[in-house]
């Protein structure tokens, strides 16, 4: 028996789908194919890929080249220690507090796997 909100629900998606679509290409977006060679124009001016790309690494070395705080270290851009630590956890694994680790373990053995011993 078919549910009575199914035909509601499709209709309600497409809709909404539709409306993304519409919304994405009043943004400009319209070329989703994933091989878009610029990234907007100024005036007349298209401004590609390479050029946006340059220009940003000369703006991040402009705001590393400051001089950072007193006893602050260096002057870090957004993401980059997020970036530094997905690094450390991908070469050392993610820290688990023991108590995890032996939920997990035991959730494991309650479908019957032998969970390995923990990385120390």
């Amino acid at each position: 028996m078919k549910a009575k909100g199914n035909s509601f629900t499709k209709t309600a998606v497409w809709g909404l789908m539709g409306l993304l679509i519409l919304g994405l290409g009043g943004f400009g977006a319209v070329n989703l194919n994933g091989s878009a060679r610029t990234v907007g124009e100024v005036g007349d001016k298209s401004i590609s890929v390479d050029d946006y790309a340059r220009e940003l690494r000369r703006y991040v070395d402009y705001v590393k080249s400051a001089k950072p705080v007193a006893g602050g270290g260096e002057v870090l851009v957004p993401g980059e220690p997020e970036a530094r630590m997905r690094g450390v956890r991908r070469k050392d694994g993610i820290p688990l507090a023991p108590d995890a680790w032996d939920a997990i373990a035991g959730a494991g053995r309650d479908l019957g796997v032998t969970p390995p011993a923990p990385l120390s």
